[in-house]
C-alpha cells in the first residue's frame, strides 16, 4: 500500500498535466461538459501546480460561460481569485463577455474566501509547520500538509483535524538532513484541495534552526573607594596612635634627660592591615 501511495504521489504532477491538455483539447474541440470533468479535477488536485490551477479555472469559466451559465462560471472565477487575488485576464485572447463577467465578479461577487497561512514551527532537527485557517470550513475537512526532503523528487501527506490552527509534524522528514519543502491544503474527502497555502511549485521552505544560548553579561564590580574599606581606617588609627606615642615620648625625654641626648624608644606597637 505504501508503495502505490508513493507512486501516485509521484506520478500525480504529470497525471494534472495531462489532464490539462486533454481539458484544453476538450474545449477547443466544444465539448464543454468534458472541460467542467476534466479541468474541474485539475483544480482539485492537490498536487497540481499553481498554474495549472489558474489555467483549468478560466478554461471552466469561458466554457460556462459559452454555455450561458453565468453562475457556475463566477464560482470559477471567484476559486481563481483565492487562488491569486491579483490575477486579471489581460491577454487579448480573451471574449470581451469572459472579462466583463470576470471583473463584476471581482467587484463583489464572491463569498468570503477559505484562506490558509503556513508558517515553520521547526525547533532544530523536528520539522513541523503551523497552519491558520481563515474562513468557515467544509463540513467533511481535513488539513493536508504535503512534503518533501531536498532533493526527492516524491511529495508525502501528513493529516491533521479541521481546526482554526493546527501544528502538524512532519515524521520522516529531518531537517538535520537538509531542508524541507512544505504546502498545505484543506480537503474534502481528502481528495480535493478546496484552499491552499502555497502549491508544489510555490512551497515554504523549511530550514534548520539554530539556537545560540545568549549569556547574560554580568554586572560591572565597581571598586569600593578607599574610604571605605575597613584596613584603611585601621591603617589610619595605627598611624595616629603612633604620632601620639612618639609625641609624647619626645616631650618626656627633653624634659628630664640630659640635653644634646635623645633615649632610645622601645615602643610596644603592633599594626594590623586588613
Amino acid at each position: 500500500m505504501a508503495a502505490a501511495v508513493a507512486a501516485v504521489a509521484l506520478v500525480a504532477p504529470t497525471v494534472a498535466r495531462a489532464d490539462l491538455a486533454a481539458c484544453k483539447k476538450a474545449y477547443d474541440d466544444q465539448s464543454f461538459d468534458e472541460v467542467q470533468r476534466i479541468c474541474g479535477a485539475v483544480a482539485r488536485e492537490p498536487l497540481a501546480e499553481r498554474a495549472e490551477v489558474l489555467t483549468a479555472l478560466e478554461v471552466m469559466g469561458m466554457a460556462n460561460l459559452v454555455l450561458g451559465r453565468e453562475r457556475p462560471a463566477r464560482q470559477a472565477f471567484c476559486q481563481l481569485l483565492v487562488v491569486d487575488p491579483g490575477y486579471r485576464p489581460t491577454d487579448p485572447i480573451y471574449p470581451q463577455r469572459f472579462v466583463a463577467v470576470f471583473d463584476a465578479t471581482r467587484s463583489g461577487g464572491c463569498p468570503p474566501a477559505l484562506r490558509l497561512e503556513i508558517e515553520a514551527a521547526s525547533v532544530r532537527e523536528l520539522a513541523a509547520v503551523l497552519v491558520r485557517v481563515k474562513g468557515t470550513l467544509p463540513a467533511v475537512s481535513r488539513i493536508g500538509v504535503f512534503y518533501r526532503q531536498a532533493g526527492d523528487k516524491r511529495w508525502r501527506r501528513e493529516l491533521a483535524p479541521s481546526a482554526a490552527s493546527a501544528t502538524v509534524e512532519l515524521p520522516k522528514a529531518s531537517l538535520a538532513e537538509g531542508g524541507v519543502e512544505v504546502f498545505a491544503t484543506v480537503l474534502v474527502d481528502d481528495d480535493y484541495a478546496v484552499a491552499r497555502a502555497g502549491t508544489a511549485d510555490r512551497p515554504l521552505r523549511l530550514a534548520r534552526l539554530i539556537q545560540v544560548p545568549v549569556t547574560p553579561p554580568r554586572p560591572e564590580r565597581r571598586s569600593t573607594p578607599l574610604w571605605q574599606r575597613k584596613w584603611f581606617w585601621w591603617a589610619v588609627a595605627g598611624v595616629a596612635a603612633t604620632v601620639v606615642i612618639v609625641s609624647a615620648s619626645v616631650a618626656a625625654g627633653g624634659s628630664h634627660g640630659p640635653r644634646g641626648s635623645l633615649d632610645t624608644l622601645h615602643l610596644p606597637l603592633r599594626l594590623t592591615w586588613r
